[in-house]
């Protein structure tokens, strides 16, 4: 990558390979600049969404996801990762809500 930076495919078959490595932010990084040379490719989005959950940046997703969707009304993957980022910011919305009550109790 170092000879060629920008180069597209390179950029996304990187952040493949950081992606199946464990390596979500780095490979979110990659999908980013990727985006920057393509902005209508649906597969760039649902990746960087998927890196983007994993770090719990579960916002981040639903946008790369709500992206993906307006790009490709009919794309399944995506109504099923915005699902899952939504459930997942829920239950941390939840956590969040559920001790600041018991620290609430615990002053009374």
């Amino acid at each position: 990558m170092q000879r060629c930076p920008t180069d597209l495919a390179a950029l996304s078959n990187r952040g493949y390979a950081f992606r199946k490595l464990g390596k979500f932010a780095a490979a979110s990084e990659d999908y980013t600049a990727a985006l920057k040379q393509s902005p209508g490719t649906v597969r760039l989005y649902n990746n960087r969404g998927y890196c983007l959950a994993k770090l719990g940046k579960y916002k981040s997703a639903i946008l790369d996801y709500q992206q993906v969707i307006q790009l490709d009304p009919a794309n399944a993957h995506a109504y099923h990762n915005r699902c899952a980022a939504h459930t997942a910011l829920l239950a941390c919305d939840l956590h969040k809500s559920c001790v600041c009550c018991y620290t609430a109790v615990a002053c009374d």
